[in-house]
């Protein structure tokens, strides 16, 4: 269950949740979000349970962003008690939203890590997988001057080597997504699309079929 590992205070004031939120209240990731109407306290099983929710919807074809955490407790005591002598115990962990807070949102329909095979093999198991077909752009994807040169004395294809750290992302609004991750310091490009005729990638305007990976580059020095 969502909860903080400690706090200040174990017990709060009241929590209101009157008027309207003055952020989180755009799409920032994904395509689509759970924005409240209305003021409310969330409890940490409810989003748990919408979490659970949305995955099943996607069947692992997505991810799901949670806007929200459950960082105040809320008290209650017990039934037949008289009033006075403080606050009740902490009953719930909850989140405090306001009106138009995007509490969750969902876009991504697929996510892979670049290791063996590069980012050639990376893009090509993410369109097998998925049914579909793929352009990837050679001249958009950034490769460091150094690892170019190191590559280039080896004899090594670099969009074919291990990328460990690297990942890739498919979704609609992908030029959205890249300005969004530029905001928190994390690179990033399109380097293509996914499309329904075939697999290939387009160098220098040259279009040549994407091949299956085979061994990494790595192992061939």
């Amino acid at each position: 269950m969502l909860m903080p590992k400690r706090t200040k205070h174990r017990k709060t004031f009241r929590l209101p949740y009157e008027g309207k939120s003055k952020g989180n209240t755009e799409l920032h990731f994904g395509s689509y979000g759970l924005m409240a109407k209305e003021g409310a306290w969330i409890t940490a099983n409810q989003i748990e349970a919408a979490r659970i929710a949305m995955t099943r919807y996607m069947k692992r074809g997505g991810k799901v962003w949670i806007n929200i955490f459950p960082n105040l407790s809320l008290t209650k005591k017990p039934l037949e008690t008289r009033q006075g002598k403080g606050k009740g115990n902490p009953e719930v962990w909850v989140a405090v939203v306001k009106e138009g807070k995007i509490a969750s949102q969902m876009g991504a329909n697929a996510m892979h890590d670049v290791t063996e095979g590069g980012i050639l093999g990376a893009c090509w198991e993410v369109a097998t997988c998925s049914g579909l077909g793929v352009e990837v752009y050679a001249d958009k994807i950034p490769v460091l001057d150094c690892t170019k040169q190191i590559c280039s004395e080896l004899g090594v294809n670099p969009l074919r080597l291990i990328s460990s750290g690297s990942m890739v992302i498919a979704i609609e609004n992908g030029e959205e997504l890249v300005a969004e991750l530029a905001k928190n310091g994390i690179n990033a490009t399109v380097i293509g699309k996914f499309t329904n005729d075939g697999l290939y990638i387009v160098n220098k305007g040259e279009k040549q079929v994407l091949e299956e990976p085979d061994v990494d580059e790595l192992y061939r020095v």
